[in-house]
């Protein structure tokens, strides 16, 4: 048996799938072993973070295979060592209904999950409101709420929050400002502890991660019939792991105790 977090927001941008990943790191430092599943079928925001190991994407499970039914039989992706990682799905972005037998599926597939070998289990949702998000919301332990420190962040949580209200409990979501300035980060610090959910510690921006980023992002236009990205000579979960976690800068510092005071706050 597992514990489950999932991570939600309002709206798109937030850096929820970065903050996932740096929280699926540090739980894997801290020697947990973490499965990672990305649950956006039209952004795939996780899936990029790990590209260049999905070669060969049919060996792999992905989200979209359990409507299939035959999910138990494919591999699941090593990514690092203690972390395992689930793509939503490994071809192009698709619309996928979740109602009637595929609701059925779907929630046997969490089952299925419970009966695997991992200390904790990390759903990365899709921004805003999704048929999926309902179904984790009432499964996973715990709950993270991500947003920026801004008033548009701030009205779509309330939107989010009155579609998931039945699943979203205040014993166990929390909400946490992300990317935040060092102004942004003292007013947030003098906010009552508790607004909709309780208020962890904000995470300051990283240019360490925006500058690892901006290098992966590399569109080879061609002709301007395709459209694809070059292949990375390092994958950008590897260029921001090293970037936060192994770099001795005053802010890269700053950053990471950010993550690890963030993962002993869900994980005590």
């Amino acid at each position: 048996m597992f514990n489950s977090l999932a991570l939600l927001s309002g709206k798109g941008g937030s850096g929820k799938s970065t903050l996932a990943v740096l929280i699926a790191e540090k739980l894997a430092c801290n020697g947990k072993k973490v499965l990672l599943v990305d649950c956006d079928f039209g952004t795939h925001g996780m899936t990029y973070f790990f590209e260049e190991k999905l070669v060969d994407k049919d060996k792999y499970l992905s989200l979209i295979d359990i409507f299939g039914g035959e999910y138990k039989s494919k591999e699941i992706l090593n990514v690092s060592e203690n972390i395992d990682f689930m793509p939503s799905s490994v071809h192009f972005p698709v619309s996928l209904p979740i109602e009637g037998n595929n609701k059925c599926k779907f929630e046997e597939f969490l089952n299925w999950l419970k009966t695997l070998k991992y200390d904790i289990v990390i759903f990365d949702l899709q921004a805003g409101y999704s048929e999926i998000a309902n179904i984790i919301t009432s499964f996973s332990d715990k709950n993270l709420m991500v947003l920026e420190f801004d008033a548009v962040s701030a009205s779509a949580l309330r939107v989010l929050y009155s579609q998931l209200q039945k699943q979203l409990k205040k014993e166990n979501t929390f909400q946490v400002y992300n990317k935040v300035s060092q102004v942004e980060h003292s007013l947030v610090l003098q906010m009552p502890k508790e607004i909709l959910f309780r208020n962890l510690k904000p995470i300051l921006f990283s240019w360490g991660i925006r500058q690892a980023a901006m290098l992966n992002i590399v569109f080879d236009m061609g002709n301007g019939e395709n459209v694809k990205l070059r292949e990375p000579k390092q994958g950008l979960f590897t260029k921001i792991k090293n970037r936060i976690f192994f770099k001795n800068e005053e802010t890269v510092t700053d950053f990471s105790g950010g993550i690890n005071e963030l993962v002993g706050s869900l994980f005590p």
